[in-house]
């Protein structure tokens, strides 16, 4: 429920997609897949980084560089 919530808060907020690293045989339910992160330069990888289109053709990029909070990167 917590998962499908903030979904629909980035919806009504205007997120047009999310990128997140976590279980994929949790994940893959709500519509995240590893293969739409692949479109990123992303600090990692694997089928444990996933993405979400909330707004259609939001992730119709290419090459594009994500970046985390530096507190992220601490975390083991």
């Amino acid at each position: 429920m917590l998962v499908r919530k903030g979904i629909q808060v980035c919806d009504d907020v205007g997120v047009d997609a999310i990128i997140e690293v976590g279980a994929p045989e949790y994940y893959e339910r709500f519509g995240f897949s590893s293969g739409l992160a692949t479109k990123f330069r992303l600090p990692y990888s694997g089928p444990a980084c996933m993405a979400l289109e909330v707004r259609h053709g939001a992730l119709d990029i290419d090459d594009t560089v994500v970046t985390y909070p530096d507190a992220f990167s601490r975390l083991s």
